[in-house]
């Protein structure tokens, strides 16, 4: 039997995401026009309300509220919602985070990528199916998938690479492995978004299931107190967000999920990230766009529009890095984006 790798795949189960239809949530076509009840042959527009022959047309004059805050002060001073290429040259990146050192690190053309903040880019080592990345005091994790499909033949895990370039596998056991995400203990929960996984991987080397299910988890992030775990799901046609309370041994509460949003058919939610306010951002992959959910009242706002496949994202962390912009990798194009937003996101674990 032919191998395909995950990557050849990604292209066809983007598109089967796309072309499913979401019947639990979606009204039927026409669902707001009355039927034809009096044998006339056509429907009647429901509008009459108060028995006057006359349906209340009066329009909400009522402002919309402004997309943006002021800008914090610690912004760099471009008005919200200016889009720029930071850099372009990739055939299509996935992973994006800060390191400790600063610099902003890349996944993409089967390798890892350093960046200064004049994006001057440095290939780090070469790194077949990597994805998602997190920062350690010493370098970066990122999270690989397997290098065949069906899954029992896959060979997914998690890598350290040392700043000096240096690899060590801290798992080799992890099927598709995509997100992850590093915990205040550190250790790592990574998501395996072809299952219901979520996975602990222990700074001893240890790798375990947790009891914490989410249908094709992907993009992961804490609230700002760190009480709370936001999780995406990405193949599914609802495009859930979903919550997790911490528990005291630092890892989510499973019977505490509750979807608290919905990025709905075609979106396929990737990444993730939290401002120092708290709210969050979720990149709608094939939406080409930035949602912004309030996780108190599960309020969306499209705060970004027309991006290409945006994926995974990062708040500017280090020297010469705007604190108030997101940097943004292109899943199928090959550009690295900056968006700036109103406000800094949550400082890095140390």
């Amino acid at each position: 039997m032919k191998q395909l790798t995950l990557a050849a795949m990604l292209p066809s189960l983007l598109l089967q995401a796309a072309a499913c239809s979401d019947s639990g949530t979606q009204g039927s076509p026409g669902a707001d026009i009355a039927e034809d009840t009096d044998g006339s042959g056509s429907a009647d527009a429901v509008e009459e309300t108060d028995g006057s022959g006359s349906g209340d047309t009066t329009a909400d004059t009522t402002p919309p509220a402004p997309l943006f805050d002021t800008p914090d002060p610690r912004c760099r001073g471009d008005a919200p919602g200016t889009v720029e290429i930071f850099y372009t040259g990739f055939s299509r990146a996935e992973g994006l985070a800060f390191g400790p050192d600063g610099l902003l690190y890349v996944t993409a053309d089967e390798a890892l990528w350093r960046f200064t903040a004049d994006g001057t880019p440095t290939r780090v080592v070469e790194l077949p199916s990597g994805l998602g990345l997190a920062p350690t005091p010493t370098g970066m994790v990122v999270a690989r998938q397997g290098a065949a499909y069906p899954p029992t033949l896959m060979d997914g895990g998690l890598t350290l690479v040392e700043g000096s370039g240096q690899i060590t596998e801290l798992s080799t056991t992890i099927e598709s492995g995509n997100a992850v995400m590093r915990l205040d203990n550190g250790d790592f929960i990574v998501a395996d978004n072809l299952s219901a996984k979520l996975l602990l991987v222990t700074l001893a080397g240890e790798t375990r299931e947790l009891e914490a299910d989410v249908p094709s988890p992907n993009g992961l992030g804490y609230s700002p107190d760190h009480r709370s775990i936001y999780v995406n799901s990405t193949f599914t046609t609802r495009g859930q967000l979903t919550r997790f309370d911490v528990g005291s041994d630092g890892l989510p509460v499973a019977a505490s999920a509750t979807v608290i949003a919905e990025m709905g058919p075609r979106s396929t939610p990737d990444g993730l990230v939290v401002d120092a306010k708290g709210r969050i951002y979720v990149a709608a992959n094939l939406q080409s766009k930035f949602v912004r959910v309030d996780p108190d009242t599960g309020e969306k706002r499209d705060v970004i529009t027309g991006l290409n496949t945006p994926a995974s994202m990062a708040f500017g962390a280090g020297e010469g890095f705007d604190p108030c912009s997101l940097y943004v990798s292109s899943l199928f194009g090959p550009m690295v984006y900056r968006v700036v937003l109103d406000g800094p996101g949550l400082p890095m674990l140390p």
